[in-house]
Order: structure tokens, then C-alpha cells, then sequence
């Protein structure tokens, strides 16, 4: 189930400011001393199990230099524990000062329910009546020049603009693509829509917004992107059950949310690997050194894939990462996972037991405790190939080879060679 989440996490800075409002200057320097902080974090609890949505609204009040927020109406999964609160303010040079919220509902135990909740909190030491307010779904001034209290109403309206379905956010213009219209090939989501003489800003889709989408072969995001449907749960492949012709994505440049590298979908600073799309049928595939993270259903449905290699900076993997990939047969993993047993058992949880895994030596026998396949320390692939060392290289000959024997040429990708008895990495 999607959860519910009243802001959205959008950077605060000068190049996305600029994106999102073009022609409009954001100078920022940020506090030096008595810089606004947050506190006094409290929630209501589930106030009523519901799966309506309810109306939210923001009420902020200013007193001196202290900013109360009471936000009502939030919803989330009901296993909510408590909700964390980020906040950044910057003091304009030449422009308004500007608040960034973000308040995220944090599921301890998810559950198969909704409900709203209200959530309160005190920021200090804010010295200006003014400022620019960024937090989903409302963009805009904030002024507590004529009263000390500011509420903002939230209302959406579902609509259907060329043969799309859209979320409206009022009052803030912004918009989620709720159902894209049915398209074969290339789908490109617009970065605004027009509905009865207003524009709005497409700045999130929701989960199943290309469900009718069985034979798009290219998905393009727009940089005004800052979030997945409504909520703040973390990002999970579903493009490859959904969309199984799928071979590419494309991300504009200065998308915070999403980056792509080769066709690959991956986070806005390419450190989690969202999604190989399974129509791009790759046998093989490595994963860019500086990853750090595999995410949920990374690789689900590619039955093409039969070897997959991490670089050793990846350090979580998250569940069912493998699931549906019948003809995996090796997954190399030279780094440290920093996963528990049980988090470790989710994320090998439904790949194929034919699948032999490669890991550091010291960590064989835990591999062992959730995979009901083949574990070899990583060495021993090494040592059958005869390689002594790794070597470093920008440059390869043709008498290069790569892990499965194959001569390899310089035009090649990053990845792990063997050369003259040497592993070459590159």
C-alpha cells in the first residue's frame, strides 16, 4: 500500500530553485549563528483508521523568533512510529529568506491500513516575518506581517487532461500524474499541464501510472520530479512487471530524484540503483563503482541476466532484489554488506537457488544462513582465472580477457578484466 506523506523531500539550493521557478533569483547564504533549528516533535497517534483522504491543512504561528507548526491531516500506513521532521532555512542576500519542510512518517510495522494523524513542531529562531515556503503540496510566500497566524488549506482534484489523469494541488499548482494515457514506444511525461487557464507543475506519478503501458520501450522523466506519487516510503522497481518492453530510461538534467546512466534508472546522485529495465535483456551486467545501495525489486523479471557483478562500494542490498531472474547463475559481491541476517534473507529472498554467489571469504558461512544456493568466497572465482592482483588500467589490448574468458577490446565498459595474469580494473 502507497503511504500517505504531507511534504515532499526537494532540495533547497539555488540551481533547483531557479529549475523550478525560472527567472526568479534565490542568492542564499546560509545562517552563520543562531541558525533556526527544530524541536518539540509530537504526533496524535492514528486518529481515525480510514482509507479516505483526509483534508490537511498547515497552521503556522510566529512568536518572536519561534515558528509553531501544526500540520493535520496527514495520512500514512497506520504502523507509523513516529514522524522525522527535516527542515532548512536560508537567509536571502537578495532575495526573501526561504523554508524547506520536509515531515516523514517513519513505518515501524506496516500495516494494511491508513490513517490521518496530526503532527506539531516548534522551529526557533526564525528572525524574519517573511519567507518562501517549500514543502508538498504548497509552494509560496508565508507573511506574518498582518497576523501572527498563517493556515494553508489543501485541497486536490482529479482530472483527465489529454487522456492522462492528473492530481491537482491546490493551492500551490502542482500536480501528480495519477494514470498515464495508453502509449506504445517512447513516453515522455510532461513538466506541466494546463487545466481550465492554470498551469501546473508535474512534480511526482503515482505507483501505477503506466500499468496500461505493456509495450513502451523508453520512459522520460522531466527534472521537475521531486518525488513518487504522494508519499515517502523508499522507491521500488515495479516498471519491469508493469512495463515489460521497457529498455530505457532518460532523466532532463537537474532532476533531484532521478539520474540515468546507460538507459539504467538510478537516483538523483547515482548512488541507488533503481531499476534495470528487463526489456533491455541483458545477459550480463556490472554496476558502476560508487553505488552504494541495490534497491527494492532492482532487477525483478530479468530472465535475460545471467551474471551480475556489485562493485565492492555497494553496501546494502534491499529485498527481493532478484526475484524473477530464472537464469541468473553467478552474482559477484566484493564488499561488505552492512544488513543484518534477517535484512540479508530478504533481499536473496526468491532468486533462483541455481545462482552461485561470490562473496568476500570472511562472510561465506553467513551467506550460507540465508541462501539455499551455492556461496563461494570471491577469491576462488579469482584464483581460477590465475590472477595475482588487481591493476588499474584506462587502457586495454585486445589480448585482455574478460572473467569468462572472452577476448575484450579498449572500447569496452568499466568493469573487471583479466590481462597477462592480472585482474585489471576499470
Amino acid at each position: 500500500m502507497v503511504m500517505k506523506q504531507f511534504c515532499t523531500s526537494i532540495l533547497l539550493a539555488v540551481v533547483a530553485m531557479t529549475t523550478v521557478f525560472p527567472g526568479v533569483s534565490f542568492a542564499q547564504e546560509p545562517l552563520q549563528e543562531g541558525n533556526p533549528e527544530v524541536s518539540g516533535i509530537e504526533d496524535s497517534g492514528c486518529t481515525n483508521v480510514t482509507r479516505a483522504n483526509p483534508s490537511r491543512t498547515l497552521v503556522m504561528t510566529k512568536e518572536g523568533d519561534i515558528v509553531t507548526c501544526e500540520i493535520r491531516g496527514i495520512e500514512a500506513n497506520c504502523g507509523v512510529g513516529y514522524f522525522d521532521i527535516n527542515m532548512d532555512y536560508k537567509e536571502g542576500k537578495d532575495a526573501q529568506d526561504s523554508l524547506f519542510l520536509d515531515v516523514s512518517p517513519v513505518i515501524l510495522s506496516e500495516k494494511d491500513c491508513t490513517c490521518p494523524y496530526n503532527v506539531s513542531f516548534t522551529i526557533r529562531n526564525v528572525k524574519s516575518d517573511s519567507f518562501f515556503l517549500y514543502c508538498w503540496v504548497y509552494t509560496g510566500v508565508v507573511s506574518f506581517k498582518e497576523s501572527n497566524q498563517v493556515a494553508i488549506e489543501f485541497t486536490s482534484e482529479r482530472v483527465t487532461i489529454d487522456g492522462s489523469q492528473y492530481n491537482l494541488y491546490k493551492p500551490g499548482n502542482q500536480a501528480m500524474l495519477y494514470k498515464m494515457a495508453k502509449a506504445e514506444g517512447e513516453v515522455r511525461i510532461p513538466s506541466t499541464v494546463n487545466y481550465e487557464g492554470q498551469e501546473y507543475m508535474v512534480m511526482s506519478f503515482d505507483s501505477y501510472s503506466f500499468a496500461q503501458h505493456k509495450e513502451m520501450t523508453k520512459l522520460s522523466f522531466p527534472n521537475t520530479i521531486r518525488k513518487m506519487g504522494e508519499s515517502n516510503t523508499e522507491m521500488s522497481n515495479y516498471f519491469n512487471a508493469l512495463c515489460p518492453l521497457l529498455e530505457a530510461f532518460e532523466v532532463e538534467p537537474g532532476c533531484p530524484l532521478f539520474s540515468s546512466i546507460d538507459g539504467m534508472l538510478y537516483s538523483g546522485d547515482a548512488k541507488n540503483l533503481y531499476c534495470l529495465p528487463a526489456g533491455r535483456k541483458l545477459t550480463e551486467y556490472a554496476v558502476p563503482d560508487g553505488v552504494e545501495r541495490i534497491g527494492k525489486c532492482a532487477f525483478v523479471y530479468c530472465t535475460d541476466l545471467k551474471t551480475l557483478r556489485l562493485p565492492e562500494s555497494v553496501t546494502i542490498i534491499r529485498p527481493w532484489a532478484f526475484i524473477g531472474c530464472s537464469n541468473l547463475n553467478a552474482i559477484y559481491i566484493p564488499g561488505k554488506l552492512n544488513q543484518e541476517i534477517d535484512e540479508l534473507y530478504e533481499a536473496f529472498e526468491g532468486l533462483n537457488s541455481t545462482a552461485t554467489l561470490y562473496v568476500p571469504d570472511s562472510d561465506v558461512e553467513n551467506y550460507k544462513k540465508i541462501y539455499q544456493g551455492t556461496v563461494l568466497p570471491i577469491s576462488s572465482s579469482e584464483e581460477a582465472l590465475g590472477i595475482s592482483d588487481v591493476t588499474p588500467s584506462s587502457t586495454m589490448s585486445a589480448d585482455s580477457y574478460d572473467l569468462q574468458g572472452r577476448p575484450v577490446k579498449s572500447t569496452s565498459k568499466h568493469g573487471i578484466y583479466v590481462k597477462d595474469g592480472r585482474k585489471v580494473v576499470r
